[in-house]
């Protein structure tokens, strides 16, 4: 086990939150809204005592350039992601912060209509 202090120093250098607009037209609004964070590393062994720590996401290996990747995508796992991490990060903290925010209207259904998804791209986007 890792401390949260040593996984919020790791997420600064190596981790990334995303938040994606993808059109689909099964959705009203047209699109729909990919959220997640990832941790990348060439080695395995730090994203195992991470994933193992947090008790959430998903460890893999993609594709041949020997990378991997530790991904929180639900909504749940990214909230308490946040709650765990957020105050404790320096460089991502704003990142988290915006994420928490569109969650909140995720869930709300903003993504639903036009305006909420403007909404939505506008707080990401900053």
């Amino acid at each position: 086990m890792v401390s949260l202090d040593y996984i919020a120093g790791f997420f600064d250098g190596e981790g990334s939150v995303v938040v994606r607009f993808v059109r689909d037209g099964r959705y009203r609004a047209g699109y729909r809204v990919f959220t997640k964070v990832v941790f990348v590393q060439k080695e395995r062994d730090v994203l195992e005592e991470i994933h193992e720590t947090l008790g959430m996401g998903h460890l893999y290996r993609r594709g041949s350039n020997g990378v991997w990747y530790l991904e929180i995508y639900r909504r749940e796992d990214l909230r308490e992601f946040v709650e765990l991490i957020g105050d404790r990060t320096m460089v991502k903290r704003d990142a988290l912060e915006r994420l928490a925010t569109v969650l909140e209207l995720l869930e709300g259904g903003a993504h639903g209509s036009r305006d909420g998804l403007e909404r939505i791209r506008e707080i990401w986007e900053g």
